[in-house]
């Protein structure tokens, strides 16, 4: 460290069992500049056999992968770092104050990021707030190339050697920006500047760099196994000629949304072939024959591609890889390699954007007993759509959150919504549960990204909380708050949060804004959080907390649509089945003597196999387009009941219909052995010809409402179950006819049950309402 050269540790673990390994090193005995710039880095190499990790290992034979980049401004007295180690695994943890480190050397790559590399030494650094730093590099070979740090505060960066601008690519790692500087043999002294006001400079193309401007979708390595390769240049193509039998993968960091692949290969009319894998939730793959000779480019998208996973699931790119098996002596050639951008109906509609809510402040505070129905959680924002691990889009796993406060305490509470069946044992604090099944929360009140808390919690109360300061992470910090867990069996686990202000530093006033984020690994080891799908450590990726006056609204209030003209139909049952708006002529008409129980507004309508209510279709639902939009709540009966279960339907008699007519039908229900709610009756248009299906998680059970909106136009029809959308495309023209008599709640099932229902809030629009829309119906506070 003294001289400029990096600290390596190596760790092993051969055991058959995961570990965790922490090491700690006193920081002055390292010898590091306390203004300057500290790097680190890990990397792992999956080994198939016992490696000596003070021997050079086997880089160009074995996948190694940068697992961590971090660039610290300072780092506490003690430098400790944590690793979560996998069996047969060697891990590299690599510490220096150097700026720069050795990429490649004579025509060969290096993957481990040292400053003093095969003949390559690095020697400089650079101070916090610099706008310029120097290196000096002494190259022992022809050829090499190094990475030089960018510090995010500067707007870019422009380099010198030997005093003369020189050109530069620039290369992401991991989310650190880097300049490529290609060197000569010899000594060289390098300078690099902070382009401040003067404008981003334009990196030229790159050929002899795979990871250049050409290849940027690349965006961090490209891994070879197996094979020898060479970059050049051919007729303006930034061209790669790979040699032997084996493969190379371009990971994506971060992970990106693509519809396809596009790349150039030079047939020899050979006989081989090139294998395309795309990682993009499975895999998916595309066999290119070498049966032609000359340039030939392939644009593939998604629907020529194969894939053996059963779900066909299509989702963000997080690696693609080529394997290459040419004939004897022969060798693959591609050029211009990128990816498609997705095409319609590649991707769900996505939540983006920086989230923000406002916290209401109590009049009365919670009682930290898991029990949402407290009047502070009611009239609190529910934050739902979470993002998932992999992309801008509403994670699988579904998590709820309120907050609140008052003068003195922050309240929060989590609602994981997952079927385990015990919290655990509680173990001692600051514990690493942060791979295992827990939430997360993340405050900075100062909104400076220098200062902020992280608290996690597991299922059995198990806390682990730090503080990020100017000095770093530090797990020495331990709070004084209450948090406290609890268990609703096969349905959900709850985390309920006290955090006192003096503990968090600093008092809001009503109109102050933190910033905060939300996050969550679940029982099957999904990762999501609600405030981002980027680096969710990253201060200036946290949502946004408005503190509100006492009884504010934090979100939209579910009140009666009786002066919207879109509204054909709307019935609250508040104790009569006459509906307050309705468009057509004509009367309800209830099967028995109508019953009503406590609503999600109100009172509601409880329905059964004999319990329903008719109302008229004509004048109340339109074929163009329209919503239908109700609250539904078990009453005797839970998810795991298999009973059949009408809410909604609208069906057409197809009686004297020609045959080529579309009739408009509709039923939402339960069929009595799918755990789903279903939308039944136009499937056999629908491009896939299949029913539109909800999952009905462990919250269907007696005490929990749930929304479900169905909406149709001339092109599609969605079906929405708590904030969760499923959309499907007519097979040719939309629905033509509609005669159907009535619009039918509740009724007959398919088999009879006394299993009974409440439906509450029936509102038919005469336009599709838009996601947000749905998603607002789905938040109000009743």
């Amino acid at each position: 460290m003294r001289k400029g050269s990096s600290l390596l540790i190596p760790i092993l673990l051969h055991g058959d069992q995961p570990a965790e390994k922490e090491f700690s090193l006193p920081t002055a005995d390292l010898a590091l500049k306390p203004d300057h710039y500290t790097f680190s880095f890990d990397l792992e190499l999956p080994a198939p056999v016992r490696l000596d990790p003070f021997q050079p290992p086997p880089w160009r034979e074995t996948t190694v992968s940068l697992t961590s980049f971090r660039a610290r401004r300072s780092i506490p007295a003690t430098y400790a770092r944590r690793l979560q180690l996998k069996p047969l695994t060697n891990y590299y943890h690599v510490l220096t104050q150097t700026p720069a480190w050795v990429y490649s050397w004579g025509t060969r790559r290096t993957a481990l990021p040292l400053a003093d590399n095969r003949g390559v030494s690095v020697t400089g650094s650079v101070a916090v707030g610099a706008s310029s730093y120097r290196l000096t590099v002494t190259n022992e070979h022809q050829t090499a190339q190094v990475l030089a740090y960018v510090p995010r505060d500067w707007s870019g960066a422009r380099a010198t050697m030997n005093g003369q601008p020189v050109t530069a690519t620039t290369v992401r790692v991991r989310s650190a920006n880097c300049l490529l500087l290609d060197l000569g043999p010899g000594r060289s002294e390098v300078t690099l500047t902070d382009i401040g006001d003067a404008g981003a400079q334009s990196a030229p193309v790159s050929y002899e760099n795979p990871q250049g401007a050409t290849w940027s979708e690349a965006a961090g390595r490209v891994i070879y196994s197996g094979l020898e390769y060479r970059a050049y240049e051919e007729d303006g193509k930034s061209c790669l000629e790979l040699g032997g039998s084996g493969s190379a993968m371009f990971a994506y960091y971060p992970r990106v949304e693509a519809g396809g692949f596009s790349l150039q290969m030079q047939g020899q009319n050979s006989g081989g072939r090139l294998l395309v894998t795309m990682s993009a939730g499975d895999s998916w793959t595309y066999q290119i024959e070498d049966d032609f000779t000359g340039w030939r480019e392939f644009a593939i998208r998604r629907e020529q591609m194969a894939t053996a996973g059963p779900e066909k699931k299509w989702e963000v790119i997080y690696s693609l890889s080529l394997d290459c098996q040419p004939t004897a002596g022969q060798t693959t050639r591609v050029a211009n390699m990128h990816l498609l951008p997705p095409g319609p109906g590649d991707f769900p509609e996505q939540v983006v954007g920086k989230k923000r809510f406002v916290a209401q402040q109590a009049a009365t505070p919670p009682v930290l007993n898991g029990n949402i129905n407290q009047p502070c959680w009611q009239n609190a924002a529910v934050l739902t759509d979470f993002y998932g691990y992999s992309g801008p889009r509403v994670s699988e796993s579904k998590t709820k959150v309120r907050v609140c406060y008052d003068s003195e305490n922050l309240y929060i509470i989590f609602e994981n919504l997952e079927a385990i069946d015990a919290l655990g044992a509680r173990q001692a604090r600051d514990t690493a549960i942060w791979n295992t099944n827990h939430v997360e929360l993340y405050l900075d009140p100062y909104r400076d990204g220098t200062r902020y808390t992280h608290l996690l919690v597991d299922p059995a109360g198990t806390i682990e909380d730090l503080q990020s300061l100017t000095t770093g992470r530090s797990h020495d910090w331990d709070g004084d708050y209450e948090v406290k867990t609890y268990l609703n069996w096969k349905a959900s686990w709850v985390a309920e949060y006290k955090l006192p202000f003096d503990t968090l530093g600093k008092t809001p006033q009503p109109g102050d804004v933190w910033g905060i984020n939300f996050a969550r690994k679940d029982s099957a080891g999904a990762w999501s959080n609600w405030a981002t799908y980027g680096e969710w450590l990253d201060p200036a990726n946290f949502g946004e907390i408005q503190f509100g006056e006492a009884g504010a609204a934090s979100v939209g209030v579910l009140r009666p649509p009786v002066d919207d003209p879109e509204v054909l139909l709307y019935a609250s049952w508040d104790g009569t089945t006459a509906p307050e708006v309705q468009r057509g002529a004509g009367e309800a008409a209830a099967s028995l003597d109508p019953q009503y129980t406590e609503g999600r507004r109100g009172m509601a309508l409880v329905i059964g196999h004999q319990r329903f209510v008719n109302y008229p279709a004509a004048g109340n639902v339109k074929l163009a387009a329209g919503t239908i939009s109700f609250w539904v709540k078990p009453l005797n009966w839970n998810v795991n009941q298999q009973l059949f279960h009408h809410f909604v339907s609208v069906q057409s008699d197809p009686a004297d219909l020609p045959p080529e007519a579309r009739p408009f039908s509709v039923l939402l229900y339960r069929f009595r052995d799918w755990d789903m709610v279903l939308a039944y009756g136009m499937q056999q248009w629908l491009a896939g010809e299949g029913l539109l299906e909800m999952v009905m998680d462990e919250t269907w059970v007696p005490s929990q409402w749930h929304h479900v909106a169905f909406t149709w136009d001339q092109t599609e029809q969605t079906l929405s179950v708590d904030g969760r959308h499923a959309t499907r495309k007519y097979e040719g023209k939309a629905p033509d006819v509609l005669n159907a008599a009535s619009i039918k709640v509740g009724g007959p099932y398919y088999q009879g049950n006394e299993a009974l229902t409440a439906l509450d809030e029936l509102r038919i629009y005469s336009r599709v309402l838009s996601p947000a829309e749905l998603g607002q119906l789905y938040q109000a506070v009743p």
